[in-house]
Order: C-alpha cells, then structure tokens, then sequence
C-alpha cells in the first residue's frame, strides 16, 4: 500500500434533525459542501454518512472552533432544512496509519 505523506484532519458532524439514511446525510454534506464555498474552498471532504469528515488540508475558516451551517435540500412539495455542526477533533498522520496497515506496527493509530 503506498499512501501520501502528511495528514488528514477528522471533524466530528451532527446533522440535525438525526436519525436520516446516510444517502440523504451524504447529500446534506455535498450540498453544504457547495453552498459555503468560503469555507471549503477548493476541498473535498470525505464523509462516512454518520459522524466523521476528513479533509486533507484544515478547513482554515473554522480552526478549532465548532461551527452550525444551515443546509436546505429540495423537497417534495417542500424544503427540508437541517442543521449541521462540524468541529475539528484530531490530526491523522498517515505515515502511522500506512505502518499499521502493512504491519510494520501492531498499534492502529487511536486518532485513526
């Protein structure tokens, strides 16, 4: 396995209301991801359709700080509107990750 070298940073993410497939809370952060353009930039996040977002690069607009973003998806009959809070929460080296996953360490890294 070859992996970059460098980091990833984990954010933690509620969507609210909760309890939605991760098909819907996927498109809640694609269109979040579109709409606030100031603060992804030219990112890509990686969202697993619960809790946890990866990014290569900090999303320099919010730093450590928790921040609530409005997200309205087209309904039928009407918009849905929900309610999502990031906050940053570790940096994950992937040197480390990539020795655990070629078993050069048998410590998977917590922060993965």
């Amino acid at each position: 396995i070859s992996m970059p070298r460098g980091y990833i940073h984990h954010y933690h993410v509620t969507i609210q209301p909760d309890k939605c497939p991760r098909k819907v809370n996927r498109d809640i952060i694609d269109t979040m991801v579109q709409k606030y353009s100031r603060v992804f930039g030219n990112l890509k996040p990686v969202f697993d359709g619960r809790n946890n977002m990866y990014t290569r690069e900090p999303l320099t607009a919010i730093g450590m700080e928790q921040i609530e973003l409005e997200v309205t998806l087209p309904g039928e009959g009407r918009d849905r509107v929900f309610r999502v809070t990031m906050k940053w929460t570790a940096q994950v080296s992937l040197s480390s990750l990539e020795e655990a996953l070629e078993g050069r360490t048998r410590q998977i890294p917590y922060d993965a």
